[in-house]
């Protein structure tokens, strides 16, 4: 994670994950994570900011790739990754010429998938960039569309409970001293047309606004849970942004928000269904005059899929950042980085209460930002 000015941390989109060549690192593994292996990425992509496996043998990852040398901020187009070899092979199904960035997507069937991100340049204040929603059948893109009110804003995480009902969250710019609100939004036709719902005022308190929304996860077309950060004007002697988890049980309509242990930072990834409850995954802080990521990875868990009251979880010391997680039944993968700028993964079997390191092949990349588990023994990490 990094932090931008005013001390909360930054949409999605301006995280770098890419290695030091400036080329994405694809990770996977069939044996449950005994063993994860480098695989081949198509030239030309410079960072993947999501992944999603609707079966053992396919996978589509989103991100973007540089498409000028324009300094100190080259314009980027969408890209889109595919396989069908279960890793051993990624191929580029992007058309050229939309800039742009996608940074999370959902695959409710084999074939079709729902991505999200921003088109345009988001470089600047006010970014100039406007949050879409993208169709994707067969890793090829179908159709495009500009989500209403979004101006300045993007969309950074997806979840489809089906073919056509879908929740997605994201961030809008509103001026002054880098300031972001988080948003969400739902769609009931496979994501032709998007509507805005309304996030509960005051999260943490008098004062406080939710400023990222990072991550969501719909385990039902009516029971969603999205997570992120809430921010303050000032903070007075107090946390001035923490970690933030909503739920809805009538399809994002209306959010409550969750009870989350204290001195959180930043949620950024959660996963909800039947078997585990909730699982969600980011940072923690310090408490002081403005609060300050600790470098420490956290979890949290809730007892029912439709979160509700939250508790900590303990995670391999060394954990600087998890940004990323999937869980099949009971077993959880959570991906991101240490605190020597490698990447991390780390492992639960019993549904996120307890974790494990994995072992990561030696790489100069600086963190994994995604994972997606098709089964127990079959995953795919990016970043």
């Amino acid at each position: 994670m990094i932090t931008c000015a005013g001390g909360g941390t930054c949409p999605k989109e301006m995280v770098g994950v890419t290695d030091s060549v400036g080329q994405p690192v694809i990770l996977g593994t069939v044996d449950g994570g005994v063993r994860w292996s480098a695989q081949p990425d198509p030239s030309g992509t410079y960072e993947l900011n999501d992944v999603a496996c609707p079966s053992t043998t396919q996978c589509e990852a989103v991100g973007y790739k540089y498409v000028g040398s324009a300094e100190p901020f080259p314009p980027v187009d969408e890209d889109i990754l595919r396989t069908t070899t279960g890793g051993k092979a990624w191929s580029s199904t992007t058309p050229s010429d939309r800039l742009g960035k996608f940074l999370g997507l959902s695959c409710p069937g084999v074939t079709v998938c729902e991505v999200v991100g921003y088109s345009g340049h988001a470089d600047s204040l006010p970014p100039d960039v406007a949050g879409v929603a993208a169709t994707t059948v067969d890793g090829k893109l179908t159709r495009q569309v500009t989500v209403p009110g979004l101006a300045h804003g993007e969309l950074t995480s997806v979840s489809c409970a089906s073919a056509e009902i879908c929740d997605a969250v994201g961030t809008i710019y509103v001026g002054g001293n880098d300031s972001f609100n988080g948003v969400d939004y739902t769609t009931s036709d496979g994501g032709a047309k998007w509507t805005a719902r309304s996030l509960p005022p005051d999260p943490a308190g008098t004062g406080t606004y939710i400023g990222v929304m990072s991550g969501v996860s719909c385990s039902s077309p009516m029971v969603c849970v999205a997570v992120g950060q809430w921010s303050s004007v000032a903070g007075h002697g107090e946390p001035d942004f923490g970690g933030v988890a909503l739920s809805s049980t009538d399809g994002g309509v209306k959010w409550s928000v969750d009870t989350v242990p204290s001195h959180l930072a930043d949620l950024r990834s959660l996963h909800c269904a039947a078997s585990i409850g909730c699982v969600a995954v980011g940072e923690v802080a310090i408490i002081g005059p403005h609060s300050e990521s600790t470098g420490n990875g956290t979890a949290i868990k809730a007892s029912t899929e439709a979160g509700g009251a939250w508790r900590q979880e303990t995670v391999p010391a060394g954990s600087y950042s998890l940004s990323g997680l999937s869980c099949v039944l009971t077993q959880c993968t959570a991906v991101g980085a240490t605190s020597k700028d490698g990447d991390e993964i780390i492992v639960s079997t019993n549904g996120g209460t307890t974790w494990s390191s994995q072992a990561v092949p030696a790489a100069t990349n600086d963190g994994l930002s995604a994972v997606r588990c098709a089964s127990k023994l079959v995953c795919e990490a990016v970043g």
